[in-house]
């Protein structure tokens, strides 16, 4: 070997046109050898064509047609349900007999307007126990210990068995059976005894019944002297109305005879009479009830009273006390 070609250093050094000369050549080179490359392949793969360009698209194609374009996804549909709307909190309930109605009353009514909320029986427990306190809370709390998986019917049930006493058509019957009007305005007496007829389930006569025995006397001797309405609702409008008109005529909210019960009355002959006999006198020595100047016997009384007409003047449209022809000067102040 040449010592001149081992030894780099000694090689001629190239010029920048000979350097470019020496690059073109090797340009040249290679571009030969791939299109041998080309020729060689295409011989051995004739199937192999290369892509065609896509197919040109006139412009009467390019428009859309609306027939043909696929229909739009339609969106998902609004949910026609009312958005719910929460009732106040209920008062929480510790174990009172007497509140267990109305605490039940407001769950219910809490379950009827959030029906989505409440579906579920977890819900409507987990609800319910959050409003308990004191022993009504202890008794949930091994309720659920011993049945953690209990249904909301059947944990009402439990709690209706030990919480709600003293209630039911029976009990109700028997408390409005014994309710009197007593000292009690009409209006206040009308509210307890609607809420009793309520859970009694009775007829409108039976209650009408009940409800006529069971005013103070002196409302049951107005009502004799009127035609008694045929409903429960007009039964209780017209004994307000009297009532109202009692006490505004007496000045004082309270009527009823402050007299003892069996006190001794006097009559003009010195005897005594008690009782209703007494309480009659009494009427008539504050109601003349006399057809000018005479006394009207208990036989006319009685007839007056099956006529419905005035027991002063005998005329329709009136009662005793309110009676045009009686003296201003006799009437009860």
């Amino acid at each position: 070997m040449d010592s001149a070609d081992s030894n780099p250093t000694q090689q001629p050094v190239l010029t920048p046109e000979a350097i470019l000369e020496r690059h073109e050549h090797m340009l040249r080179h290679i571009n030969q050898q791939l299109a041998a490359l080309t020729q060689v392949l295409a011989q051995h793969l004739p199937s192999v064509s290369p892509p065609s360009p896509p197919p040109s698209v006139s412009p009467q194609l390019s428009a859309p047609n609306p027939s043909a374009a696929a229909p739009p996804v339609p969106p998902a549909p609004a949910s026609t349900e009312p958005p719910e709307r929460s009732l106040p909190a209920p008062e929480p309930f510790s174990g009172e007999f007497d509140k267990c109605g109305g605490f039940l009353t407001q769950i219910t009514l809490q379950f009827r307007q959030l029906r989505r909320t409440y579906e579920t029986d977890g819900a409507k427990i987990a609800f319910m126990v959050q409003l308990l306190r004191g022993q009504a809370l202890n008794w949930a709390q091994a309720v659920l210990r011993t049945a953690p998986e209990i249904s909301y019917e059947d944990f009402l049930t439990k709690f209706k068995s030990v919480f709600e006493r003293g209630t039911g058509a029976e009990v109700a019957a028997h408390r409005l059976l014994n309710l009197k009007q007593g000292r009690r305005s009409m209006a206040d007496f009308s509210v307890e005894f609607w809420t009793l007829a309520e859970e009694t389930g009775w007829g409108q006569s039976a209650l009408i019944s009940t409800l006529l025995n069971n005013v103070c006397d002196e409302l049951k001797r107005e009502l004799m002297m009127r035609d008694v309405p045929k409903t429960m609702s007009d039964v209780i409008t017209l004994c307000v109305k009297i009532d109202e008109h009692l006490r505004a005529r007496r000045g004082t909210g309270n009527y009823i005879s402050q007299r003892p019960p069996g006190r001794m009355e006097t009559t003009s002959g010195g005897g005594a009479l008690s009782g209703s006999h007494a309480s009659d006198s009494m009427e008539e020595g504050e109601q003349p009830m006399e057809l000018g100047r005479s006394r009207l016997s208990p036989e006319e009384r009685y007839r007056r009273w099956r006529a419905g007409v005035c027991f002063y003047c005998g005329r329709r449209g009136h009662i005793a006390m309110d009676c045009p022809a009686r003296p201003k000067d006799s009437a009860r102040q």
